[in-house]
């Protein structure tokens, strides 16, 4: 008999997960995408399937994706770690971001949680500046 409290508690999880605006993230250790919530997806401009088949060396620009397995350690040793990097859509747009990063126990195995927030450059709000300013 399927147990329906514990089934309701991991769509209840699910809901709140793809609620979050941020881009979130759940990987392994090696670096392999466990979970992505719908922001993630929509936001790279891939499929839930084809980012579960990524991991964060394949959405970071390359001078931080060669940086990922020190942040994996960093993040391993110090049980948490906030840091900057550019995630890159399927299309090739560059979306600053700002990652909170922590270990959590995830399906019997110590995994990260990594919350990216976008990141306004000064530049960005120089230009919506100037378009929200310049319309009339």
């Amino acid at each position: 008999m399927p147990d329906e409290k514990g089934d309701q508690q991991y769509n209840d999880f699910f809901n709140l997960f793809n609620s979050i605006n941020d881009a979130t993230f759940v990987h392994d250790l090696k670096g392999n995408f466990l979970e992505i919530n719908d922001t993630a997806a929509s936001r790279l401009g891939y499929s839930k399937d084809e980012l579960l088949s990524m991991g964060p060396q394949n959405i970071d620009s390359p001078e931080y994706a060669e940086k990922i397995a020190d942040k994996i350690k960093k993040i391993n040793k110090h049980k948490e770690l906030t840091f900057e990097s550019v995630h890159i859509t399927k299309n090739g747009e560059r979306i600053p971001v700002e990652i909170n990063s922590k270990i959590i126990h995830y399906r019997n195995q110590l995994a990260i949680l990594s919350i990216a927030r976008q990141l306004l450059t000064a530049k960005a709000v120089s230009l919506s500046f100037h378009l929200l300013t310049n319309r009339s």
